[in-house]
C-alpha cells in the first residue's frame, strides 16, 4: 500500500512529473497502475480474511469507484471485476463485525441476514450469466459472510440458529461440489492460490460440525461419509508439499470424522466471542481444529488400554468423547498427524522434499 501511494498508482494514472527525478523516474501505463492498485486491494482484503485480522490495509477509493461502475478509462474484464466487488463487500462486512464484537459478546444474527441479503442482490443484479470460476468467487464471500452465523450473541434462539447454521452448511456444500466440478475440469485446485485453500478448511469445517448435530440425525451414514469425503479431498488436492497446511488439515479432520461413530449426535460447540483466538472468521476453523486435536490427544492415552477405562478428565463436554474408542478402533486415527503443533502455514524443507 505504501508503495502504491508513493508512486501515485492510487490514482488510476502510471505517470506523474513531480516524482520523476534524474536518479529514478516512474514510468507506468494507467493500465499498469489501474490493475495494480485494483490488485492490492483484492489481495490484502483476502489476506486480512483468512488471517482473522481486521481490515486495515483497504483503500476502497475513487479509482476503485470507477472500475467497478464500469466507466473507468481502463477496460477491466468482468472477472476482475468480480473479485475486487467481492473484496470490497468484504471490507464492510469486516469494519462493520468488528464494531459490532467491540459493543457486544457476539454477532446478531440480523446484521447477518442484512448483509446476505444485500449480497445475494449484488450477484443478482450485477453478474448474470457468470462463469464457473466467478461463481466459485461469490460462493466463498457468501461463506465468509455466513461463518459469523457461529458467533452468536447469547441469548439466542436455538431454532434461528439451527435456520441459520442449515444455511451456511447448504453454502459450504456448494463451495466443495463447484472447487471439484473446476478441478475435473481444469484442474483448479492444483493451481488455486492460498486463500481457496482457507476457502475449503472453513467449509470442511462447517459440514463436520453439522453432520455431528443432531439436525443431521436421520441421514444415512453412507451420505455423511460421502459428504465429508468430498470436503476432506477438495482440501487434500490443494496440498502443494507433504506436510504443508491442507495437507495437515486433511489429516486431522479426516481422523477425527473417522471416530465419530463412537457417539451419538452432539450440539454444535459454542463458547464465548472472548474466547476465540481470533474473533474473526478464521478463528472459526482454526479453533474447532485445535480442539478437535486436543481431544484425540487426550484420549490417545485411554486408546492404548486393552481395558479402554475412560478417561476423568481431558475432554471438552462440547466434543465428541473419543475416549471410549477400543484398541481395535487405534488404526482408524493417523495419529501422525497430531504429533506437531498445528500451524496457521508451513514452512517446507527444499533441502530435503520427500
Amino acid at each position: 500500500m505504501s508503495s502504491c501511494f508513493m508512486i501515485g498508482l492510487h490514482t488510476g494514472r502510471g505517470e506523474h512529473p513531480e516524482l520523476a527525478n534524474p536518479n529514478f523516474q516512474i514510468r507506468n501505463t494507467d493500465e499498469e497502475a489501474t490493475f495494480t492498485w485494483a490488485g492490492f486491494n483484492i489481495i490484502s482484503q483476502r489476506v486480512s480474511s483468512y488471517t482473522g485480522s481486521p481490515s486495515t490495509g483497504q483503500f476502497f477509493n475513487k479509482t476503485i469507484e470507477t472500475i467497478l461502475d464500469r466507466s473507468s478509462p481502463v477496460p477491466v474484464p468482468l472477472n476482475f471485476i468480480i473479485l475486487l466487488e467481492c473484496a470490497r463487500f468484504s471490507n464492510r462486512v469486516s469494519k462493520t463485525t468488528c464494531a459490532s464484537l467491540e459493543e457486544n459478546r457476539g454477532i446478531s444474527h440480523h446484521i447477518v441476514d442484512m448483509f446476505e441479503e444485500e449480497f445475494d442482490k449484488v450477484q443478482r443484479l450485477l453478474f448474470p450469466g457468470i462463469s464457473e470460476l466467478d461463481y466459485f468467487t461469490l460462493l466463498s464471500t457468501l461463506q465468509d459472510v455466513q461463518a459469523f452465523y457461529f458467533m452468536p450473541v447469547p441469548g439466542f434462539s436455538s431454532e434461528i440458529f439451527k435456520r441459520n447454521t442449515l444455511k451456511a452448511y447448504s453454502t459450504a456444500q456448494l463451495v466443495v461440489r463447484q472447487a471439484l466440478k473446476l478441478q475435473d475440469e481444469i484442474g483448479f485446485l492444483f493451481y488455486a492460490p492460498h486463500f481457496v485453500c482457507r476457502t475449503l478448511l472453513a467449509s470442511a469445517c462447517i459440514t463436520l460440525n453439522v453432520l455431528l448435530s443432531p439436525y443431521m440425525k436421520d441421514m444415512p451414514v453412507h451420505a455423511k461419509d460421502a459428504i465429508m469425503q468430498d470436503a476432506i479431498t477438495a482440501i487434500k488436492t490443494c496440498s502443494v508439499h507433504d506436510g504443508d497446511l491442507p495437507s495437515r488439515a486433511s489429516k486431522m479432520i479426516e481422523s477425527y470424522w473417522s471416530v465419530h461413530h463412537t457417539k451419538g449426535p452432539i450440539d454444535i460447540p459454542m463458547k464465548d466471542v472472548s474466547q476465540f483466538s481470533s474473533r474473526l472468521g478464521t478463528s472459526f476453523a482454526f479453533d474447532y481444529i485445535r480442539r478437535w486435536k486436543r481431544d484425540i490427544e487426550a484420549s490417545r492415552s485411554s486408546v492404548t488400554n486393552a481395558n479402554g477405562k475412560r478417561q476423568a478428565t481431558g475432554t471438552p463436554t462440547a466434543s465428541i468423547d473419543l475416549s471410549v474408542i477400543q484398541p481395535e478402533n487405534a488404526q482408524l486415527i493417523d495419529w501422525d498427524a497430531f504429533m506437531d503443533d498445528f500451524d496457521w502455514s508451513f514452512t517446507p524443507d527444499y533441502f530435503n522434499p520427500t
